[in-house]
């Protein structure tokens, strides 16, 4: 709320089950990337 009336910040989603879905699968591409180089 700090964020939101200091700054007039707003967050692009507000859903936490969305957001944490979209952090793992993110993760699991990074991951990916990472195993294909050796």
């Amino acid at each position: 709320e700090l964020a939101r009336a200091e700054l007039g910040w707003t967050p692009q989603r507000d859903d936490l089950d969305q957001i944490v879905a979209d952090a793992l699968a993110w993760e699991r591409i990074l991951s990916g990337k990472n195993s294909a180089r050796g």
